[in-house]
């Protein structure tokens, strides 16, 4: 039953994070779980046969390792799926209390969402990505996560 529930899971979640700061990484779980329980992509987009998921990661590495894993957002026409990555300083996060931690995790992710639209194949594609922005947006307001 776990198992099929999943599968009709629109928003999914990683991170490519530093050995010495993962413990803060963790702190977006709590986000991620509110996400995947209020959200789905079809409030978003009437193209769902077009756009089935959309996968976020964080990457939160030191120099030269940040260079070298240099992901780049783009939409995976054929499987449809967003991928989306975003990069938070890491000396900045590592400094970081953990609700600031948590402000700048919620901030890079909602700044991730307004980039939906300029992605390459998504420009013939209705996607409300303001509206999705606004609504997390509301819900970290709501649940604590931003201030």
């Amino acid at each position: 039953m776990e198992l099929a529930a999943k599968k009709k899971q629109n928003f999914e979640f990683n991170s490519f994070v530093w050995h010495e700061i993962n413990h803060n990484i963790w702190l977006f779980d709590e986000v991620e779980k509110h996400i995947q329980e209020n959200f789905t992509l079809n409030s978003y987009t009437d193209n769902l046969e077009k756009i089935k998921s959309l996968f976020f990661a964080f990457q939160i590495n030191p120099s030269p390792v940040n260079e070298i894993f240099s992901a780049k957002s783009y939409f995976a026409y054929k499987k449809g799926i967003i991928f989306l990555y975003a990069k938070i300083d890491y000396e900045l996060f590592k400094n970081a209390s953990q609700k600031e931690a948590l402000q700048l995790l919620c901030e890079t992710y909602l700044d991730a969402i307004l980039t939906i639209p300029s992605l390459r194949g998504m420009k013939k594609i209705a996607f409300d990505a303001q509206k999705l922005h606004n609504n997390l947006r509301v819900l970290f307001l709501e649940k604590g996560f931003l201030e």
